[in-house]
């Protein structure tokens, strides 16, 4: 199989959900899988272009009040590029991570900089949680009888043990920097 910028395998993914615009599959992106991977603008429409150029889409234009807008299709051997992709090993990657970065150093400043970094983490991580509780409600509630649900389900459960466990490490990393911070010379020049 010739390699393929992951943003090709994402397109193609969308368009099994339905024909859409690149301007509808930045917005899926957006409400559905961004909590664990997205796409710009400026991905997604080159990427229409190669996948039509090379068969794996079709593209329709459908007339609007001031323009043509352009959906696209994922096409049978669109479907058995992705599938293939599918059934591969998924690549490991190596994460990166400001504030584990920043923490590693962080002795370099004040220890309340690395408690207002962890506790910034911590509050986005606790929305999160939150919003991933809202999102399970919603897809049980909306598309309870689509056959995708359960999957869909299982990386929203990813999510949500992720930030689950993101706010553990938080609440144990914050107890050490309190210590740290009770004991260590203030910095100057924080």
């Amino acid at each position: 199989m010739a390699y393929r910028p992951s943003s090709h395998y994402a397109v193609l993914g969308m368009l099994t959900l339905r024909p859409m615009s690149g301007y509808d599959i930045r917005a899926t992106i957006a409400e559905s899988i961004a909590y664990f991977w997205t796409e710009s603008y400026g991905q997604i429409y080159p990427t229409l272009k190669r996948l039509a150029r090379e068969g794996l889409v079709t593209k329709r234009g459908e007339r609007g009040l001031s323009r043509t807008r352009h959906v696209y299709s994922i096409t049978e051997q669109g479907r058995a590029v992705l599938a293939e992709w599918l059934r591969r090993p998924a690549e490991p990657r190596v994460p990166r991570n400001e504030l584990l970065f920043k923490l590693f150093f962080a002795r370099q400043v004040s220890a309340a900089e690395a408690i207002r970094q962890v506790e910034m983490f911590r509050d986005a991580e606790m929305q999160a949680r939150d919003r991933f509780a809202a999102l399970d409600r919603e897809l049980m509630a909306q598309y309870a009888q689509v056959p995708d649900l359960p999957y869909w389900l299982i990386t929203l459960r990813y999510g949500q043990l992720e930030a689950e466990a993101h706010l553990r490490w938080a609440g144990e990393a914050l107890e050490i920097l309190n210590e740290l911070q009770a004991v260590a010379p203030t910095k100057t020049g924080d």
